[in-house]
């Protein structure tokens, strides 16, 4: 009976010790914890979904971690050849996210992974606070103010870095540090070391400073962690892992400090004031409290003063770089201790001035950051979120997803072989990033590895020949370049060992000629394109023309075989042609959608900025169109672009130049050979 009683308590206990635990939750900190954490990690998805991330940094970072579930330590491709990335910023906690990865491998998995352990964050800084201060709601007013930081949500936001990771486990560090875990404390403090090499240097700061505040042992224990560390991977794990073949500047002391700070001196007349103004931007939130701890503020000041005075890409003071995240919590503490000084100052009986009160402290450090934020972080809180895009919806432009961006998942995926080794635009290469060999053309943190180099390296290009990305200026405008990945089109099409694969509204899948394919099969495979210009000897009768820059002589389709057809213009330059000289033509097919057909020829192989007024240009090329455009009849309809419009893209009235024409119509039938 007796042990019938002790089991029915023990089972009893069970609901009681959640019930216990339910309570114990501060649901109104858990549901803004909650909905912040969704919010970013929703926006960071929304942004890649929308193509609106480049290969450097969420595509590197994925190939390095993708590289490790197949054997290869975090290798990405870097200037043409294979780098592992502990040779750069040796980011070690990397190799806990590989099986993960290996279970969900998508770069959406490091995006959701990043937001989730950022809020995580917010859990120790709750219970510090919460301990100094013995008040809920100072608690919730700190981690309300964590959550909404500016440059820690931009940081967020920034694509995927280590040191984004390391904001939230330095607040594990200082939570386990307030509590003197000292078994904690070291465990959270070497997995934010691991996130960044360079992370050493904070943890120096932050040990110097507990030596200077009299906890001697401790700060120079921490300090003395942080150099080894330091010294451990900068002359060992960094040397180990450097590839003999491949210049990286960042490879020695100097080479490293030359490329964050070598440039300093000759940048300082011109951005002296911008450095000036982003500094405030990372500081402005704090205001109401910077003066009620000084030495919190100070060592925070030390922590950013080296992204401040760095002369890095980007550049790397912007307040939206994720650099910042690192000194994110050196605020939070330093806002927690103004408060703990004010809540523990007793006002003077004989004062008639009205104290400064914590509540009245963190309220307006609260109100300042959602201020700030507002104004410079781009989310629902802010009013340029909610701005009209290009395609009239209710969701900023960064956001938004298009139907192309739909269509260019289906195409990525039904032409781009698996393993293929690629050349491809910076902003379809996260999406592509799950191969060994994936290099883009564009300038990176040096001296740009040639076309040709590259070339020779891959055996595909994939391109987007209408790319639809804008981005915002300083002054607020957008500007786009259609013109983006036509370098290396050029550069392409320009060889005799590649030719045009595929092509479907701008998207490009070039190929090299490899070992086994013969001539015949190799013509089979790869889509005809050519182009002559020559001297027009006489008048010629012109069917249209495009504002008197290129008049139309001839136009005509005919069919090749299966859904493969071949277009044929004759072009004659006019005298504008001299004050157009960026011109690009598209074919379009009427009713079909994602059937934009961008002439190559005139665009790769004689552009318009070499034509001479009274050439005769005549372009031939092939197009195999997708099995997703329905067989019926089509008109054919031909316009002429200018690629220096924002919107050139999208190639409507706002670039066109003259009319569209029709000039025939395709039957496409159900038949394929």
């Amino acid at each position: 009976m007796a042990q019938n009683k002790t089991a029915s308590a023990g089972a009893s206990s069970i609901p009681e010790r959640l019930t216990a635990l339910f309570r114990k939750i501060d649901w109104v900190a858990a549901v803004c914890i909650i909905c912040v954490t969704v919010m970013l990690a929703t926006l960071s998805v929304l942004r890649y979904r929308a193509y609106d991330i480049r290969m450097f940094d969420l595509g590197n970072m994925s190939q390095a971690i993708w590289s490790s579930t197949q054997g290869r330590p975090l290798e990405f491709s870097y200037r043409g050849a294979p780098l592992s990335r502990l040779a750069l910023h040796a980011e070690l906690i990397y190799f806990l996210l590989t099986p993960l990865y290996a279970l969900f491998p998508s770069p959406i998995t490091l995006l959701l992974f990043q937001a989730m352990l950022f809020g995580a964050g917010s859990i120790p800084l709750y219970r510090l606070a919460y301990r100094r201060m013995g008040n809920r709601n100072a608690a919730r007013l700190l981690t309300l103010i964590y959550l909404f930081y500016p440059t820690a949500q931009t940081a967020v936001l920034f694509d995927f870095h280590g040191d984004t990771l390391a904001m939230p486990l330095l607040l594990f560090v200082f939570e386990a540090l307030d509590r003197k875990d000292w078994r904690a404390y070291g465990v959270w403090l070497v997995l934010a070391l691991s996130c960044k090499m360079y992370i050493a240097a904070p943890v120096c700061a932050l040990g110097g400073f507990l030596w200077l505040k009299g906890s001697r042992r401790v700060g120079a224990l921490t300090c003395a962690l942080g150099l080894l560390w330091g010294a451990l991977v900068f002359f060992g794990i960094r040397p180990l892992f450097a590839a003999p073949d491949v210049a990286v500047q960042q490879s020695s002391a100097l080479g490293y400090a030359q490329f964050y700070f070598g440039e300093f001196f000759t940048q300082l007349s011109t951005t002296w004031l911008p450095r000036l103004a982003h500094g405030v931007a990372v500081f402005a939130p704090i205001i109401p409290v910077m003066l009620y701890a000084p030495y919190w503020m100070g060592l925070a000041f030390v922590v950013a003063a080296p992204v401040l005075l760095s002369s890095g890409p980007g550049p790397s003071f912007h307040y939206g770089s994720h650099h910042y995240a690192l000194v994110t919590p050196f605020l939070m503490w330093a806002i927690l201790a103004a408060a703990t000084k004010l809540n523990n100052t007793r006002p003077e009986t004989t004062s008639h001035k009205r104290p400064v009160t914590w509540p009245v402290a963190l309220g307006a450090t609260l109100g300042m950051t959602l201020l700030v934020n507002s104004q410079l972080v781009n989310t629902p809180l802010s009013p340029r979120f909610w701005s009209q895009t290009t395609e009239g919806g209710r969701i900023h432009r960064v956001y938004h997803r298009t139907a192309r961006d739909a269509f260019k998942d289906r195409w990525l995926a039904a032409h781009v072989p698996d393993e293929a080794a690629l050349l491809a635009s910076p902003l379809l290469a996260p999406h592509l990033a799950h191969r060994y060999e994936l290099h883009v053309a564009w300038p990176s943190d040096g001296p740009p590895v040639s076309l040709e180099y590259l070339l020779d390296q891959v055996d595909h290009v994939v391109l987007d020949g209408l790319l639809d990305y804008l981005e915002q200026n300083e002054q607020g405008d957008l500007i786009g370049e259609v013109t983006y990945d036509w370098e290396v089109l050029i550069a392409a099409l320009n060889r005799p060992d590649y030719g045009l694969l595929a092509a479907q509204d701008g998207l490009l899948l070039l190929r090299k000629q490899g070992v086994g394919i013969s001539d015949v099969d190799w013509e089979k495979l790869t889509l005809a394109q050519s182009v002559t210009v020559a001297p027009a000897h006489s008048a010629m009768p012109l069917q249209v023309e495009f504002a008197n820059a290129v008049g139309l002589v001839e136009g005509s389709v005919t069919h090749v075989q299966g859904r493969r057809y071949r277009f044929q213009y004759v072009w004659l330059a006019l005298e504008g042609i001299s004050h157009s000289p960026s011109l690009f033509a598209v074919t379009q097919l009427g009713g079909a959608e994602h059937a934009r057909i961008l002439h190559i020829p005139t665009l790769a192989m004689a552009p318009t900025k070499y034509w001479q007024a009274g050439d005769l240009i005549t372009e031939v090329f092939e197009v195999e169109l997708a099995d997703d455009i329905l067989p019926g009849l089509y008109t054919v309809t031909v316009g002429w672009y200018d690629s220096t419009y924002t919107f050139a893209y999208a190639t409507d009235g706002r670039s066109q130049v003259g009319n569209n024409v029709q000039v025939g119509t395709l039957e496409l039938s159900d038949t394929r050979d």
